[in-house]
């Protein structure tokens, strides 16, 4: 078996390089095509926009016509002179007026127009007719023009019929294709007329107010040397026939093949029109450069995997060593499932800068081109990230490294999570998204919300992506519900639908339904896969019901345990323990310091704070202290260092890591550092509750006083769940929030690719601050889903605009100016000065001010040291 593992490598790796080169490619094929049918749209829209542009000059002149009891030819050239038509509406001929004779009135008509000036005139053709529409009047009246003064435009057919459809409908009316009498042998074009009709008194027919133009002139006024990406022809009716061109914008027809094509009818002035256009701009081939970096790639891992194996086949000489070589065999796979998890993350780092520059460049001066082909190294990259996860997922199932986390979480939480991610992609195609709970399902639920929500996403991004209208549905009800709640979940969507004789190729990994599907739609085969495993790790069972050409429904049933107490009411008591202690925090983070301070102060504890592990060792050697906090990670020194290093001297205080890491690998590392426990960031009241009744003496309880609800509403940040989960004060917490907005845009701002220790952080602080969808994020990102970083950004800039729209008026400057300066002036007249006062007046400027100027305002005070109060409030004055 160990023989055909070089080429189970190197058939893969073909495979991978052959998906990805082709998804690549398939990208650059919809752009170019998108491209070309907004330029064929835009081209209709304008050709539409000047033909009514050119009925409102028509339907001018019949209104003066029927605004005048007699329009004269002098009358009718200044109208048409004020129009300014040749600079304003380029490619129309002229616009004249046609009088209705009828054929008793003819020699009577004729003696008319030749006795004002024209003694030339005779109707033409010559001829008996029942009537006649002689055209008298046509501006300008230039040499052209001059051939068709005169002209019975109602003896001919073409035209003929376009008049009677004006009369009929009393609307303006275009002919077809017709050889305008304004031609001569010199650039002679395809001609058009448009009429709108004028009526006497009794609705009998007067005359005709109309326009002739030549197609080409018409068209190249238009678009001119817009749009020269694609190429068009326009055809007069509703068919493509030579006999009927009406303009061509290829007209040497030098280009012979198109890369794509369309073909679309308007309806114009009650005549059809059909515009045939095509495109000879060449897509990128940018795919080829993958393909071949691919393909290299392969062979060398074909290579190494084939000389190890063949230097594994040679060392065999007995068969006391063939179940040697069974274990050596096993430990090569998973060797090989390390090495494929360990090369997924060397790529990924490479690949999240390669990303980061991109944007970088983008954001310089480039051409058209030069963008255009940065954009599609982006999207590439985007591509091969979200492969690349896949991979990395799969390897870690492969090596048994995939584990199932159990927390509390709710599922309503959890779907706006989901809704909050393809509600904006379903609308991109029209699709009705819409999401169910069963009522019944427990507020609290106890289980892994990422891994669900991974399969989830992947079910949705699937569902989403092989269907083109209709719906997309997502639904979790309760099958069964006693110790435990069994829960059915499903993702139903209107999509392709999947043949019943492939359906049991889908859950392979590296499959999909057929090759057709894996041209149109891309991806590696292994995401269905995947979130198999993850629901079976759970104890779960996943399945599907599809029909080819009607749609899909996927099912996953877990059972979770359940609470019937909400995740608020477990961490919010009517009552707060208090404790006696001294306790030491090690926090990297500002306003996790806050933060930690207030909770602390709140239980009545001696806190004192440190800002990197080598402070807090320094202050273990130092002091004594009833319980270490110690964040993990932290520069200068992290948290693991400095409980190693603590533990040399001290093997009894208690040390609890307080970090958002929550990973089991995380708390094992932990352990193996000498810390006694672990809490996960955000903070909750009864974890932190537990480890303090653990390690200190109770000195009894208060009641918790509750947070009035007249807070204003910020996109993206629970506020209610804050105020009743922490005891600080709002002026603190809304000091906090403005210094989150302001700090993180800034590092947000000058970052192009996800930095893990910056995620870290804000995972954190954001947890602490209930700014729930953020943490999710960032939680993702953290578990190796780095191509939702741009999420992550997009959502924080909302989530900051919203905290400084709404928080700028409760954190007002002029106010805490005038607190200091009647504190001045009480200060100055030694007046009476209550500890809560200073105390309340310091919360206003926490995140403004730094600690220690605030401490030691306070510790002036309380010692009575009013010229050092002064002088500190002088200081902060000059700051703010």
């Amino acid at each position: 078996m160990i023989n055909y593992i070089p080429y189970t490598i190197l058939t893969t790796g073909t495979i991978l390089t052959i998906l990805i080169s082709w998804n690549i490619f398939q990208i650059d094929i919809e752009k170019e095509e998108m491209k070309f049918q907004n330029s064929a749209q835009q081209v209709i829209l304008l050709v539409q926009q000047r033909l009514d542009a050119y009925k409102q000059v028509l339907l001018g002149g019949a209104g003066l016509f029927y605004s005048s009891k007699e329009v004269t030819r002098g009358m009718w050239k200044r109208y048409i002179d004020i129009q300014k038509i040749e600079k304003t509406f380029p490619g129309i001929q002229g616009v004249g007026y046609t009088q209705f004779v009828k054929s008793s009135e003819l020699e009577k008509h004729e003696k008319e127009i030749r006795d004002s000036g024209f003694p030339e005139y005779q109707i033409k053709p010559v001829g008996k007719r029942n009537f006649y529409t002689s055209i008298i009047y046509l501006e300008p009246f230039d040499e052209r023009n001059r051939r068709a003064f005169g002209y019975d435009m109602y003896s001919e057919e073409t035209r003929r019929v376009a008049m009677r459809r004006a009369i009929k409908s009393g609307e303006p009316s275009l002919t077809g294709k017709v050889r305008l009498l304004q031609e001569n042998s010199i650039d002679e074009q395809a001609g058009f007329l448009m009429y709108v009709p004028i009526y006497k008194d009794d609705l009998s027919i007067q005359g005709f107010v109309y326009a002739p133009f030549r197609a080409k002139n018409f068209m190249n006024g238009i678009t001119g040397k817009k749009y020269q990406d694609i190429h068009y022809k326009l055809y007069d009716g509703d068919e493509v026939l030579e006999e009927r061109l009406l303009f061509n914008t290829d007209m040497k027809n030098e280009h012979c093949n198109s890369y794509f094509s369309a073909i679309k009818t308007i309806e114009v002035g009650g005549n059809k029109w059909t515009f045939y256009f095509d495109s000879h701009h060449e897509p990128s081939f940018s795919f080829i450069y993958f393909f071949i970096s691919g393909t290299v790639l392969s062979l060398l891992l074909f290579l190494v995997s084939f000389l190890l194996v063949r230097q594994h086949i040679v060392s065999e000489k007995s068969n006391s060593e063939l179940k040697r070589a069974k274990n050596l065999a096993e430990r090569a796979n998973r060797a090989k499932s390390d090495f494929v998890a360990n090369m997924s993350h060397e790529i990924r780092t490479p690949l999240n800068g390669i990303i980061g520059l991109t944007n970088i460049v983008l954001k310089t001066e480039l051409g058209e081109k030069q963008k255009s082909y940065l954009s599609k190294v982006k999207t590439s990259s985007k591509a091969l990230l979200n492969i690349i996860n896949d991979i990395l997922d799969y390897s870690k199932m492969e090596a048994g490294k995939l584990q199932i986390e159990h927390r509390s979480f709710s599922l309503s939480e959890l779907f706006e999570n989901v809704n909050d991610l393809f509600e904006y992609k379903a609308s991109e195609k029209d699709l009705r998204f819409e999401l169910k709970i069963d009522p019944s399902i427990p507020e609290t639920l106890f289980g892994d919300n990422l891994r669900i929500v991974q399969v989830l996403n992947n079910l949705v991004g699937n569902a989403i992506k092989f269907t083109d209208y209709g719906f997309v549905s997502v639904s979790a009800k309760v099958l069964e519900k006693s110790e435990k709640v069994s829960l059915l979940f499903s993702v139903e969507d209107s999509g392709i639908g999947i043949d019943k004789n492939l359906q049991d190729r889908l859950f392979q990994p590296f499959s999909q339904v057929d090759i057709s599907n894996s041209r149109k739609y891309g991806g590696t085969g292994l995401g269905l896969m995947i979130s198999k495993n993850i629901v079976e790790l759970m104890n779960g069972t996943m399945w599907l019901e599809s029909e080819n050409g009607v749609g899909s429904r996927f099912f996953f049933q877990v059972a979770l345990e359940f609470s019937t107490k909400s995740l608020e009411e477990k961490v919010v008591p009517n009552k707060i323990l208090k404790f006696v202690g001294k306790i030491l925090v090690a926090e990297d983070n500002h306003i996790n310091q806050i933060v930690a301070k207030e909770i602390f102060l709140n239980y009545g504890l001696e806190i004192y704070i440190v800002s990197s592990g080598k402070e807090a060792l320094q202050k273990a050697r130092k002091e004594q202290f009833d319980i270490i906090f110690m964040d993990l990670q932290m520069p200068e020194m992290d948290g693991f260092e400095a409980t190693k290093r603590i533990r040399e001297f001290d093997k009894k205080t208690p040390i609890v890591a307080l970090s958002a890491a929550v990973m089991e690998r995380d708390r094992e590392l932990t352990k193996e550092a000498g810390m006694s426990g672990h809490i996960a960031k955000p903070i909750e009241t009864m974890e932190l509750e537990t480890i303090l009744s653990k390690y200190l003496k109770s000195s009894g309880e208060e009641n918790l006083k509750r947070v009035e609800k007249d807070f204003p509403e910020i996109y993206g940040v629970d506020l209610e769940k804050l105020f009743t989960s922490t005891p600080l004060k709002r002026e603190t917490i809304y000091s906090m929030l403005l210094n989150y907005a302001k700090s993180y845009r800034v590092e947000f701002e000058n970052l192009d690719f996800a930095d893990l220790k910056l995620i870290h952080r804000f995972r954190g602080v954001s947890g602490n601050l209930r700014v729930e969808n953020l943490y999710y994020l960032a939680s993702e990102i953290e578990n190796g889903n780095s191509s939702l970083f741009d999420n992550l950004k997009e959502e924080f800039f909302k989530v900051a605009d919203s905290i400084e729209e709404k928080l700028s008026k409760n954190s007002n400057g002029d106010e805490v100016l005038q607190e200091m300066a009647k504190l001045k002036r009480d200060v100055d007249e030694y007046n009476l000065i209550t500890l809560d006062r200073i105390e309340n007046f310091i919360s206003q400027l926490q995140g403004k001010i730094s600690e220690n100027l605030l401490l030691d305002l306070k510790e002036s005070f309380k010692v009575h040291d009013f010229e050092t109060v002064s002088k500190i409030l002088e200081e902060i004055e000059e700051i703010l």
